[in-house]
């Protein structure tokens, strides 16, 4: 028979033992729940010397706190570095100064070929590209929509403005800056029914010759056609470019549109507009319908 008090121990070691199990207890608890703790390099020892390593990949559910992102995502501008849209790319714009010059490249240079013809007031173009800022101008590339005959692949380049402000081309549903409307506020004189009269019929016989001019003429080969024309709407064209001109040219433009004087002219015409917009265009036909 065992004598069981060989294995006892004093009553203060065993308080001491119990205070060791409890502390590696803890200390092998603490290891297994938190990421592994490498020594620092540095003598001095305690939490700000620690350096963390790599999280502990003994738990399938550790996720990582670095979030993932896509190589479209890495490329993309940082927020608010796009360009801002220019308003007058893709659009259609207007040349508002007459022989614009369109070239090769944007700039003023050897390198930089002259396209002929120059583009004559009001033509369309659409923006391609641009702006480049180039020689002191600001470029942009242009497809003309309705003119043809250009040298070179029939686009380019052409300035948006001059140097000294002047701008050469505007969006086609706005105006430049520098162009405004002038209008006379200036009654208009009253109708003479006898000068109307008049002028109806050198309105007629300045159709007639020109009628007989068109068919004559073999450049346009009409003399086997049907010729419609108004020779009223191009009399009073005619009147509106007579009212500036002076000397010669004056004396000419009366006897084509068979008046004596501008003062004859200007009243006649006068006459005649007003009685035409009076019109209320409507007509009537052999059987009484009216149109």
């Amino acid at each position: 028979m065992v004598d069981l008090r060989l294995f006892e121990v004093p009553r203060s070691r065993r308080l001491s033992g119990l205070a060791l199990l409890v502390v590696i207890a803890l200390t092998s608890g603490c290891a297994a729940s938190s990421p592994s703790i490498a020594p620092a390099s540095s003598p001095t020892r305690g939490p700000a010397a620690s350096l963390p390593t790599e999280a502990s990949t003994e738990s399938p559910s550790t996720e990582s706190t670095v979030p993932s992102t896509s190589p479209a995502a890495s490329m993309a501008p940082p927020p608010g570095s796009e360009p801002p849209h220019d308003p007058l790319l893709n659009e259609i714009v207007v040349t508002v100064s007459d022989e614009l010059r369109v070239r090769s490249q944007p700039r003023v240079s050897e390198d930089s070929i002259k396209y002929d013809p120059v583009l004559p007031l009001g033509t369309e173009l659409l923006v391609l590209d641009g702006p480049v800022i180039g020689s002191g101008y600001t470029w942009y590339k242009v497809d003309p929509v309705a003119f043809a005959g250009l040298t070179g692949p029939g686009y380019g380049w052409v300035a948006m403005a001059g140097k000294d402000g002047e701008q050469w081309i505007a969006l086609a549903d706005s105006e430049p800056a520098d162009v405004s409307l002038a209008k006379a506020d200036v009654p208009r004189a009253a109708a003479d029914p006898a000068a109307g009269i008049r002028m109806a019929a050198s309105v007629n016989s300045f159709g007639l010759d020109l009628h007989r001019g068109l068919l004559a003429d073999e450049a346009l080969g009409l003399s086997d056609s049907n010729v419609v024309f108004s020779p009223t709407s191009i009399a009073i064209a005619l009147a509106m470019a007579r009212a500036g001109a002076k000397g010669d040219t004056a004396a000419e433009m009366d006897a084509v549109l068979r008046s004596e004087s501008w003062d004859e002219l200007a009243s006649g015409v006068n006459a005649l507009e007003s009685a035409v917009t009076s019109r209320n265009a409507t007509w009537q036909d052999g059987e009484g319908k009216r149109s």
